[in-house]
């Protein structure tokens, strides 16, 4: 479990690294994230370049609030899965199947959403309490 928070912690630390370059220079290390990640970077990538990374936020209120860590991400065939940043966790079937199981560290949903934020292109999603439920069961 130590090497698997090293590699998370690790992770973490590089997609940070990104954004902070991104911002700067509108670069992207991306030698040292895909030694990390592999084949999943260049979906992840994909989601956001085409910025299917949003934010939800309840709408119709005064005071707009949070739904805490959910977020809409857009997969490649235009398919939404809901995404709970904190919780590592993604709706999508490989999530389910291969990242549970172990086989992969996280789904191209996780790192498109965890690349949007550090790069500050994640969009704002504003929903009703309904629109989220119905997200929450995807």
């Amino acid at each position: 479990m130590q090497d698997r928070d090293l590699i998370f912690t690790t992770l973490r630390e590089l997609i940070n690294s990104a954004g902070e370059q991104y911002r700067g220079e509108g670069t992207i290390p991306l030698i040292a994230l895909y030694s990390v990640v592999g084949d999943c970077l260049s979906p992840a990538l994909d989601i956001v370049d085409r910025r299917g990374v949003s934010r939800l936020r309840e709408r119709g209120s005064d005071e707009e609030r949070r739904f805490g860590d959910v977020y809409l991400v857009e997969g490649s065939k235009g398919t939404k899965y809901c995404v709970k940043k904190y919780a590592h966790h993604c709706s999508c079937p490989a999530f389910q199947f291969q990242v549970v199981t172990g086989k992969f560290l996280t789904c191209k949903h996780l790192l498109a959403l965890a690349i949007s934020d550090s790069c500050g292109v994640t969009k704002l999603l504003k929903i009703s309490r309904t629109e989220l439920k119905s997200y929450l069961k995807l």
